[in-house]
Protein backbone atom coordinates (compact mmCIF):
# COMPACT_ATOMS: atom_id res chain seq x y z
CA UNK A 1 0.00 0.00 0.00
CA UNK A 2 1.72 3.65 -0.97
CA UNK A 3 1.92 5.94 1.89
CA UNK A 4 -0.64 8.31 0.85
CA UNK A 5 -3.29 4.85 0.98
CA UNK A 6 -2.44 4.02 4.11
CA UNK A 7 -2.39 8.12 5.35
CA UNK A 8 -6.26 7.95 3.70
CA UNK A 9 -7.08 4.65 5.31
CA UNK A 10 -5.67 5.84 8.63
CA UNK A 11 -7.27 9.08 9.10
CA UNK A 12 -10.62 7.21 7.98
CA UNK A 13 -10.39 4.47 10.56
CA UNK A 14 -9.24 7.47 13.26
CA UNK A 15 -12.77 9.26 12.43
CA UNK A 16 -14.92 6.44 12.83
CA UNK A 17 -13.15 5.17 15.81
CA UNK A 18 -13.66 9.01 17.33
CA UNK A 19 -17.61 8.79 16.22
CA UNK A 20 -16.70 11.87 13.33
CA UNK A 21 -18.52 9.62 10.99
CA UNK A 22 -21.77 10.31 10.76
CA UNK A 23 -24.99 8.84 8.85
CA UNK A 24 -28.33 10.53 7.29
CA UNK A 25 -31.63 9.31 5.80
CA UNK A 26 -33.98 11.33 3.61
CA UNK A 27 -37.29 12.33 4.93
CA UNK A 28 -38.65 9.49 3.01
CA UNK A 29 -37.06 6.90 4.28
CA UNK A 30 -39.60 4.23 5.22
CA UNK A 31 -39.17 3.76 8.82
CA UNK A 32 -39.84 7.13 9.50
CA UNK A 33 -43.33 7.62 9.93
CA UNK A 34 -44.70 11.36 8.68
CA UNK A 35 -48.85 11.80 9.72
CA UNK A 36 -49.80 10.93 6.54
CA UNK A 37 -52.22 13.76 5.04
CA UNK A 38 -50.46 16.73 6.67
CA UNK A 39 -47.12 15.82 5.45
CA UNK A 40 -46.41 15.85 1.72
CA UNK A 41 -43.25 13.84 1.52
CA UNK A 42 -41.73 13.79 -2.32
CA UNK A 43 -39.78 11.04 -4.08
CA UNK A 44 -36.82 13.58 -3.46
CA UNK A 45 -36.84 12.93 -0.01
CA UNK A 46 -38.54 16.16 1.11
CA UNK A 47 -41.11 16.55 4.04
CA UNK A 48 -43.42 19.67 4.30
CA UNK A 49 -45.93 20.53 6.80
CA UNK A 50 -47.93 23.93 7.67
CA UNK A 51 -50.81 22.52 9.76
CA UNK A 52 -50.51 22.62 13.73
CA UNK A 53 -50.43 18.99 15.02
CA UNK A 54 -48.74 17.62 12.32
CA UNK A 55 -46.16 15.39 13.63
CA UNK A 56 -43.46 12.60 12.71
CA UNK A 57 -42.37 9.87 14.65
CA UNK A 58 -38.69 8.85 14.59
CA UNK A 59 -37.18 5.24 16.47
CA UNK A 60 -32.84 5.05 16.34
CA UNK A 61 -30.57 3.43 17.72
CA UNK A 62 -26.89 3.63 17.76
CA UNK A 63 -25.92 7.32 18.12
CA UNK A 64 -24.89 9.72 20.31
CA UNK A 65 -26.75 12.71 18.27
CA UNK A 66 -29.44 13.50 16.57
CA UNK A 67 -30.11 16.34 14.02
CA UNK A 68 -32.58 17.28 11.35
CA UNK A 69 -31.82 19.21 8.58
CA UNK A 70 -34.40 21.95 7.14
CA UNK A 71 -34.61 23.25 3.72
CA UNK A 72 -36.42 26.83 4.92
CA UNK A 73 -35.80 28.79 1.47
CA UNK A 74 -39.08 31.06 1.32
CA UNK A 75 -40.31 30.73 4.23
CA UNK A 76 -40.97 34.09 6.48
CA UNK A 77 -38.19 35.99 7.67
CA UNK A 78 -39.20 36.51 10.87
CA UNK A 79 -40.49 33.79 13.53
CA UNK A 80 -43.53 32.44 12.23
CA UNK A 81 -43.47 28.69 13.80
CA UNK A 82 -43.20 26.95 16.79
CA UNK A 83 -42.41 23.07 17.02
CA UNK A 84 -41.88 20.65 19.96
CA UNK A 85 -39.98 17.78 20.61
CA UNK A 86 -39.70 14.60 22.83
CA UNK A 87 -37.64 12.09 23.42
CA UNK A 88 -38.82 8.47 25.01
CA UNK A 89 -42.05 10.25 26.50
CA UNK A 90 -39.11 12.99 28.08
CA UNK A 91 -39.87 16.80 28.55
CA UNK A 92 -40.75 18.77 25.58
CA UNK A 93 -38.50 20.80 23.85
CA UNK A 94 -39.53 23.95 21.53
CA UNK A 95 -37.98 25.84 18.97
CA UNK A 96 -39.22 28.68 16.53
CA UNK A 97 -38.69 28.79 13.22
CA UNK A 98 -37.43 31.46 10.70
CA UNK A 99 -36.47 31.63 6.76
CA UNK A 100 -32.53 31.42 8.58
CA UNK A 101 -32.94 28.26 10.50
CA UNK A 102 -31.72 24.92 8.70
CA UNK A 103 -31.34 22.54 11.09
CA UNK A 104 -32.46 21.53 14.40
CA UNK A 105 -30.29 19.61 17.02
CA UNK A 106 -32.92 17.09 18.76
CA UNK A 107 -30.61 15.65 21.07
CA UNK A 108 -26.99 14.88 22.50
CA UNK A 109 -25.05 13.09 24.46
CA UNK A 110 -26.83 9.99 23.90
CA UNK A 111 -25.97 6.63 24.62
CA UNK A 112 -25.34 4.44 21.79
CA UNK A 113 -26.24 1.59 22.94
CA UNK A 114 -30.11 2.75 23.59
CA UNK A 115 -33.13 3.26 21.55
CA UNK A 116 -34.40 5.94 21.24
CA UNK A 117 -38.12 7.49 20.04
CA UNK A 118 -38.88 10.97 19.21
CA UNK A 119 -41.91 12.73 18.11
CA UNK A 120 -41.99 15.66 16.98
CA UNK A 121 -44.41 18.55 16.11
CA UNK A 122 -45.78 21.48 14.54
CA UNK A 123 -47.36 23.52 17.82
CA UNK A 124 -48.70 26.29 15.92
CA UNK A 125 -48.36 29.28 13.06
CA UNK A 126 -48.88 32.79 12.17
CA UNK A 127 -52.34 32.78 11.02
CA UNK A 128 -51.91 35.99 9.20
CA UNK A 129 -49.05 35.69 6.83
CA UNK A 130 -49.82 33.29 3.43
CA UNK A 131 -49.95 29.89 4.25
CA UNK A 132 -51.25 28.64 0.70
CA UNK A 133 -50.57 30.82 -1.99
CA UNK A 134 -46.52 30.69 -2.09
CA UNK A 135 -46.92 29.68 0.75
CA UNK A 136 -44.25 31.88 2.86
CA UNK A 137 -45.19 29.63 6.17
CA UNK A 138 -44.22 25.67 6.42
CA UNK A 139 -41.56 23.20 7.94
CA UNK A 140 -39.47 21.36 5.28
CA UNK A 141 -37.39 18.57 6.04
CA UNK A 142 -34.88 17.14 3.89
CA UNK A 143 -32.82 14.73 6.61
CA UNK A 144 -32.11 13.70 9.33
CA UNK A 145 -28.51 12.94 10.79
CA UNK A 146 -26.54 10.79 13.36
CA UNK A 147 -23.20 10.79 14.55
CA UNK A 148 -21.94 7.38 14.63
CA UNK A 149 -21.06 4.82 12.24
CA UNK A 150 -23.68 2.66 14.24
CA UNK A 151 -26.64 4.42 13.89
CA UNK A 152 -29.81 2.81 12.21
CA UNK A 153 -33.25 3.76 11.90
CA UNK A 154 -35.35 1.26 13.56
CA UNK A 155 -39.40 1.16 12.36
CA UNK A 156 -41.29 3.88 13.97
CA UNK A 157 -44.29 2.48 16.38
CA UNK A 158 -47.43 3.47 15.10
CA UNK A 159 -51.25 2.72 15.98
CA UNK A 160 -53.46 0.52 14.03
CA UNK A 161 -56.08 3.25 12.74
CA UNK A 162 -55.87 6.38 10.86
CA UNK A 163 -57.70 8.86 11.49
CA UNK A 164 -58.27 12.54 9.13
CA UNK A 165 -59.75 15.62 10.57
CA UNK A 166 -61.32 18.80 8.56
CA UNK A 167 -61.68 21.80 11.00
CA UNK A 168 -61.35 25.12 11.53
CA UNK A 169 -59.32 26.87 14.50
CA UNK A 170 -61.21 24.29 17.18
CA UNK A 171 -58.90 21.55 15.12
CA UNK A 172 -55.76 24.48 14.48
CA UNK A 173 -55.68 24.98 18.51
CA UNK A 174 -56.31 28.69 18.37
CA UNK A 175 -56.58 30.32 21.85
CA UNK A 176 -56.72 27.20 24.11
CA UNK A 177 -53.89 28.87 26.45
CA UNK A 178 -55.24 32.30 26.29
CA UNK A 179 -55.54 35.19 24.03
CA UNK A 180 -51.81 36.44 23.70
CA UNK A 181 -51.34 35.58 19.72
CA UNK A 182 -51.01 32.60 17.76
CA UNK A 183 -47.00 31.71 18.54
CA UNK A 184 -47.91 32.32 22.38
CA UNK A 185 -50.93 30.88 22.42
CA UNK A 186 -52.11 28.34 19.93
CA UNK A 187 -51.32 25.15 20.32
CA UNK A 188 -52.83 21.95 17.90
CA UNK A 189 -51.98 19.27 20.07
CA UNK A 190 -54.53 20.46 22.96
CA UNK A 191 -57.32 19.74 20.82
CA UNK A 192 -59.89 17.09 21.74
CA UNK A 193 -58.56 15.37 18.59
CA UNK A 194 -55.65 14.02 19.85
CA UNK A 195 -57.77 12.59 22.65
CA UNK A 196 -60.25 10.98 20.39
CA UNK A 197 -57.18 9.47 18.22
CA UNK A 198 -55.86 8.08 21.56
CA UNK A 199 -59.20 6.52 21.79
CA UNK A 200 -59.73 5.16 18.74
CA UNK A 201 -56.11 3.31 18.78
CA UNK A 202 -55.53 5.30 15.54
CA UNK A 203 -52.67 8.13 14.67
CA UNK A 204 -54.05 11.40 13.44
CA UNK A 205 -53.80 13.77 10.50
CA UNK A 206 -55.54 17.27 11.98
CA UNK A 207 -55.84 19.83 8.85
CA UNK A 208 -57.23 22.92 11.02
CA UNK A 209 -57.14 26.30 9.12
CA UNK A 210 -58.28 28.93 11.60
CA UNK A 211 -61.31 30.79 9.89
CA UNK A 212 -62.16 28.01 7.09
CA UNK A 213 -65.66 27.08 6.56
CA UNK A 214 -67.35 24.99 3.83
CA UNK A 215 -68.38 28.59 2.12
CA UNK A 216 -65.54 30.55 3.88
CA UNK A 217 -61.49 30.91 3.53
CA UNK A 218 -59.40 30.44 6.27
CA UNK A 219 -56.17 32.73 7.98
CA UNK A 220 -53.52 32.82 5.61
CA UNK A 221 -55.07 32.42 2.20
CA UNK A 222 -56.84 29.31 2.44
CA UNK A 223 -59.30 28.78 0.66
CA UNK A 224 -62.96 27.04 1.26
CA UNK A 225 -63.02 23.65 1.84
CA UNK A 226 -64.46 22.57 -1.11
CA UNK A 227 -65.77 24.29 -4.56
CA UNK A 228 -67.09 22.44 -7.78
CA UNK A 229 -64.13 24.28 -9.71
CA UNK A 230 -61.49 21.69 -8.05
CA UNK A 231 -59.02 24.74 -8.49
CA UNK A 232 -56.69 25.04 -5.52
CA UNK A 233 -57.62 28.66 -5.21
CA UNK A 234 -60.69 27.67 -4.28
CA UNK A 235 -60.78 23.99 -3.27
CA UNK A 236 -58.43 23.16 0.15
CA UNK A 237 -59.73 19.31 1.10
CA UNK A 238 -57.40 18.02 -1.67
CA UNK A 239 -54.65 20.13 -1.29
CA UNK A 240 -51.97 20.81 1.47
CA UNK A 241 -51.15 24.20 -0.17
CA UNK A 242 -51.77 25.75 -4.30
CA UNK A 243 -48.72 24.10 -5.24
CA UNK A 244 -49.32 20.55 -3.26
CA UNK A 245 -51.93 17.84 -4.22
CA UNK A 246 -52.86 15.65 -1.74
CA UNK A 247 -53.35 12.42 -3.52
CA UNK A 248 -55.30 9.86 -1.67
CA UNK A 249 -54.61 7.55 -4.48
CA UNK A 250 -50.64 7.81 -4.12
CA UNK A 251 -50.99 8.14 -0.11
CA UNK A 252 -53.51 5.77 0.58
CA UNK A 253 -56.96 6.71 2.84
CA UNK A 254 -57.69 6.79 6.25
CA UNK A 255 -60.00 4.66 7.89
CA UNK A 256 -61.82 7.63 9.59
CA UNK A 257 -62.59 11.14 8.03
CA UNK A 258 -64.05 13.73 10.27
CA UNK A 259 -65.25 17.09 8.83
CA UNK A 260 -66.61 19.75 11.77
CA UNK A 261 -66.87 22.10 9.79
CA UNK A 262 -70.04 24.88 9.95
CA UNK A 263 -69.23 27.17 12.85
CA UNK A 264 -67.19 30.44 10.07
CA UNK A 265 -69.93 29.60 8.04
CA UNK A 266 -72.57 30.78 10.42
CA UNK A 267 -70.39 33.67 11.78
CA UNK A 268 -70.60 35.00 8.90
CA UNK A 269 -74.10 34.24 8.16
CA UNK A 270 -73.70 32.36 4.59
CA UNK A 271 -76.93 31.56 2.90
CA UNK A 272 -77.85 27.44 3.94
CA UNK A 273 -78.54 26.84 0.82
CA UNK A 274 -75.12 27.01 -0.09
CA UNK A 275 -73.81 25.75 2.77
CA UNK A 276 -75.66 22.40 1.98
CA UNK A 277 -74.20 22.53 -1.51
CA UNK A 278 -71.12 23.01 -0.54
CA UNK A 279 -71.13 20.26 2.57
CA UNK A 280 -72.81 17.67 -0.21
CA UNK A 281 -70.15 18.49 -2.64
CA UNK A 282 -67.38 17.95 -0.62
CA UNK A 283 -68.92 14.65 1.03
CA UNK A 284 -69.06 13.44 -3.16
CA UNK A 285 -65.52 14.23 -3.46
CA UNK A 286 -64.87 12.78 -0.61
CA UNK A 287 -66.90 9.45 -1.01
CA UNK A 288 -65.14 9.56 -4.37
CA UNK A 289 -61.68 9.69 -3.63
CA UNK A 290 -61.77 7.07 -0.55
CA UNK A 291 -64.76 4.56 -1.33
CA UNK A 292 -63.92 2.70 2.02
CA UNK A 293 -63.53 5.45 4.60
CA UNK A 294 -66.21 5.67 7.57
CA UNK A 295 -66.77 9.60 6.82
CA UNK A 296 -68.28 11.34 9.70
CA UNK A 297 -70.11 14.78 9.07
CA UNK A 298 -69.64 16.51 12.46
CA UNK A 299 -72.70 19.37 13.59
CA UNK A 300 -70.13 22.13 15.48
CA UNK A 301 -70.16 22.33 19.01
CA UNK A 302 -72.37 25.45 18.76
CA UNK A 303 -74.34 23.97 16.40
CA UNK A 304 -73.78 26.54 13.71
CA UNK A 305 -75.34 25.33 10.62
CA UNK A 306 -76.62 21.97 12.22
CA UNK A 307 -80.11 21.87 9.52
CA UNK A 308 -77.63 22.18 6.48
CA UNK A 309 -75.47 19.32 7.77
CA UNK A 310 -78.39 17.57 9.00
CA UNK A 311 -79.56 17.89 5.15
CA UNK A 312 -76.86 16.55 3.88
CA UNK A 313 -77.00 12.98 6.06
CA UNK A 314 -80.26 12.95 5.04
CA UNK A 315 -79.66 13.39 1.17
CA UNK A 316 -76.92 10.62 1.38
CA UNK A 317 -79.36 8.02 3.89
CA UNK A 318 -82.06 8.73 1.37
CA UNK A 319 -79.62 7.37 -1.32
CA UNK A 320 -78.95 4.88 0.49
CA UNK A 321 -75.12 5.31 0.82
CA UNK A 322 -75.04 4.91 4.98
CA UNK A 323 -74.11 1.47 4.17
CA UNK A 324 -71.01 2.93 2.32
CA UNK A 325 -70.06 3.65 6.17
CA UNK A 326 -71.54 7.71 6.29
CA UNK A 327 -72.42 8.63 9.78
CA UNK A 328 -73.90 11.83 11.72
Amino acid sequence: MKREGRLLFLLVVIGIIGGCASIKFAANHPFWYFSEWNWHVDSNGIAQATNSGSYFKLSFTGSTSVQISLDQSGSYPQPFMTVSWSINDGPEQFSTLTSSVQSLTLATQLSQNSIYNITFWIINSLQSIDRWDSPLNFIRIRSVQFSGPTARLLPATTRPGRLMIYWDSIGEGVNVEGCLGDLRTNNGRETWAFALAEAINSEISMIGWGGQGYTVGGGGNVPQLWSASGSPQTSAWNHYNAKLVRNFTQIGCPDYVLCGHGTNDGLQHRDQNLVYTQAYGWFNAMRSACPNSWIFLVVPFGLFEEEPIVKVYNTVAKNGMTELRSCL
